[in-house]
C-alpha cells in the first residue's frame, strides 16, 4: 500500500490508476460485462493480427481457448504449450515459379 500520492508524470490518468490497481492485486480487466470483454478480446485479437505481441494472462478457459498459442502453467511451471500451426511458405521464386530454370 503506498503511504503517499503520487502521479508518474509520463503515465496518463487511466495509466496511472491502472498501475494502482496492478499494485494491489486487481486485474482491472477481470470484472467486464460481457459486452465489454467480447469488444476488448476482439481489439486484442486485431491488434495481434497486425503483428502486436499480446500476452493474455487468463484462469477463463472461454477465453484462453480463443488465444493462437497458449502456455499452460501449474505450480510455476509450463505444463503445455500450443503454438499455432505453421504456416506453409512459398516456393524459392514466389507463386507460379516451380519448375522454371
Amino acid at each position: 500500500m503506498f503511504q503517499q500520492f503520487f502521479l508518474a508524470e509520463h503515465r496518463s490518468v487511466l495509466g496511472n490508476v491502472a498501475d494502482g490497481l496492478l499494485y494491489a492485486g486487481v486485474r482491472p480487466t477481470g470484472n467486464l460485462d460481457s459486452g465489454t470483454g467480447t469488444t476488448i478480446l476482439a481489439l486484442l485479437e486485431e491488434l495481434n493480427t497486425h503483428g502486436t505481441t499480446i500476452i493474455v494472462i487468463t484462469h477463463d478457459q472461454a477465453i484462453a481457448g480463443r488465444m493462437r498459442r497458449r502456455i499452460e502453467m501449474l505450480d510455476g511451471r509450463i505444463i503445455a504449450d500450443t503454438r499455432p500451426a505453421a504456416v506453409p511458405r512459398a516456393p524459392a521464386g514466389g507463386p507460379g515459379q516451380e519448375g522454371r530454370s
